[in-house]
């Protein structure tokens, strides 16, 4: 695989993206994705969701004790060709790694479409995902609009990492991100199942505006 050195984190690793060694608080190495381009780089990815795969639900999953193809080293990308979700220790020992940064990344046929960053210096695992805690995102809005339905890992009716300004009926909803499994029609438009969506605009967009809303194949989340 070409991992055998081991790091203290993505940080401290070649500045070249790809798949590393490094040491959890056990100094214990266990093999991650380093993204060393984005931002300066220095990214770990500790969590992965694939467009399609229904199980196991997105938030229980981030919420839970368990790690998830953590050594499946075909799941250390940010492509879809592993065919399921990705979630490392990490997540699980959030303040121990005390992260500064948080990144949320979405990515069609290999490609980034956007990013939010958020600070991350003395929060846990929750509440890192937040208006609070953003720092940039491509949507001019956000991080000053006063009516927020939900910023929130897990929202309502199975909908994940969930950016909604406003709910009005299936028809009438309105936000920048979510993962849906198909509590309204809009989540599954063009897909079977769950789905990455997000809008378009510089702005907060109605869900069934299917011409300004963007269908993503991976979200990740990484830390630094």
């Amino acid at each position: 695989m070409g991992i055998a050195k081991v790091y203290k984190n993505c940080s401290e690793a070649p500045r070249k993206t790809g798949k590393f060694q490094i040491l959890d608080k056990q100094s214990q190495a266990f093999p991650v994705f380093c993204d060393q381009v984005k931002n300066g780089g220095g990214w770990t990815m500790v969590f992965k969701v694939l467009k399609g795969v229904t199980q196991p639900p997105v938030g229980p999953l981030w919420n839970s004790n368990e790690t998830l193809a953590e050594n499946v080293t075909t799941a250390l990308d940010t492509t879809g060709n592993y065919l399921g979700h990705y979630k490392n220790r990490i997540v699980n020992n959030w303040q121990e790694f005390h992260p500064n940064e948080a990144r949320v990344a979405l990515y069609k046929n290999g490609s980034e479409v956007l990013s939010m960053l958020f600070k991350a210096l003395g929060t846990d695992k929750l509440n890192w995902f937040s208006q609070a805690k953003l720092l940039s995102s491509p949507w001019s809005d956000l991080k000053t609009v006063i009516s927020l339905q939900h910023f929130d890992i897990t929202g309502s009716y199975q909908r994940y990492f969930e950016i909604s300004h406003f709910y009005g009926g299936c028809l009438r909803d309105v936000g920048w991100l979510v993962v849906g499994n198909g509590s309204c029609p809009w989540e599954i438009h063009g897909n079977n199942s769950l789905s990455i969506r997000f809008s378009k605009l510089k702005r907060s967009n109605n869900w069934n505006d299917f011409a300004n809303v963007g269908v993503a194949d991976v979200l990740a989340v990484f830390i630094r």
